[in-house]
């Protein structure tokens, strides 16, 4: 992980209403308190969808690649101003990491846009790491 949570913290995606962590290797889940049940159905959604991803993802994370935060939002406001965006979901660039924002708070999460969310940064990390030598464990 190139970045942590001191580096997260002073980020423009950082709120401080995030007071609860999943991590998960790579994967680096942030949402409040009360968010809690919501957090873990987003967690093993990826477990189970994505199983195949992040077992690669897992493979080459100890050589310290990009890591995928999934930032939860607890209200609209707090989502826009991180991401100036009005859509329910965004994935971001982030130095060296990437970024997943969920405005929660217009309803739950849409899991097909999520999945359309998480493959698009998966992509991404393919992309970043390609420089790396064991890349072809992501793509294959």
């Amino acid at each position: 992980m190139k970045n942590g949570y001191s580096q997260l913290i002073q980020s423009k995606y950082f709120v401080t209403d995030f007071n609860s962590a999943i991590f998960d290797g790579p994967i680096r889940i942030y949402f409040t308190q009360a968010q809690e049940s919501l957090a873990l159905k987003v967690y093993f959604h990826i477990q189970n969808r994505f199983a195949a991803e992040v077992k690669k993802l897992k493979g080459v994370f100890s050589d310290g690649n990009t890591s995928l935060f999934i930032l939860i939002y607890p209200t609209t406001e707090t989502f826009q101003k991180c991401f100036e965006s009005s859509e329910r979901m965004q994935t971001a660039d982030w130095e060296n990491d990437l970024v997943i924002g969920i405005n929660e708070s217009l309803g739950g999460i849409d899991f097909n846009v999520f999945e359309t969310q998480f493959l698009q940064a998966y992509s991404q990390w393919v992309s970043k790491n390609k420089k790396t030598k064991k890349h072809e464990e992501l793509i294959l």
